[in-house]
This record gives C-alpha cells, sequence and structure tokens, in this order.
C-alpha cells in the first residue's frame, strides 16, 4: 500500500508562526512553588516585563500576564511586535 499526499494527516497548528515568548527577553517565567521539583513554567502565571502599571500606594510595578499581552492589539498582540530574541540581548557586538 503507498503513501500519497492525500492520505497523509493534516495538522492544523494555530499561531504556528509567530514567536513564542518564553524566548524572549521580557518573559518573567512563573515556576509554581509547589510544584518546583517538575521546573516546569506555568504559562498562566508567567508575566511581561515590557508591560505593567505602577501601583501608587506601595510604588511596586505589576506586569501584566504573557498570554493577555499575547491577545490584546495594544500591546503585544499574537504577532509580537514588541519580542526580542533573547539570543539578540546576549550576543556582544
Amino acid at each position: 500500500m503507498s503513501t500519497t499526499v492525500a492520505n497523509l494527516p493534516r495538522y492544523i497548528i494555530k499561531d504556528y508562526g509567530f514567536p513564542a515568548c518564553a524566548t524572549c527577553k521580557y518573559f518573567i517565567p512563573y515556576v509554581n512553588p509547589t510544584k518546583h521539583f517538575e521546573k516546569k513554567i506555568d504559562i498562566t502565571h508567567s508575566k511581561c516585563r515590557m508591560f505593567g502599571f505602577k501601583d501608587n500606594v506601595s510604588g511596586e510595578i505589576i506586569n501584566h500576564f504573557a498570554y493577555i499581552c499575547r491577545t490584546d492589539s495594544s500591546m503585544c498582540d499574537k504577532n509580537g511586535y514588541h519580542y526580542v530574541p533573547i539570543s539578540e540581548v546576549t550576543q556582544p557586538k
């Protein structure tokens, strides 16, 4: 039995061509302290250093969640408008 292109499964991965926040210099990974042994980044609680606001009472900078920044067109949007690869930051000029 021969395999043709028509017989191959088709996968449609949404947003495949866009950069990942995890490889951006502004990404602040969150590792759940109760699951620190897994060393797995919790995507829903990871934040973006690029976007946030200052708490006027405490003076603390509160960063927005990365997934919100990637869904808001006024921030990074799904296209990753403010994305800067970590490799660009660490390479000497």
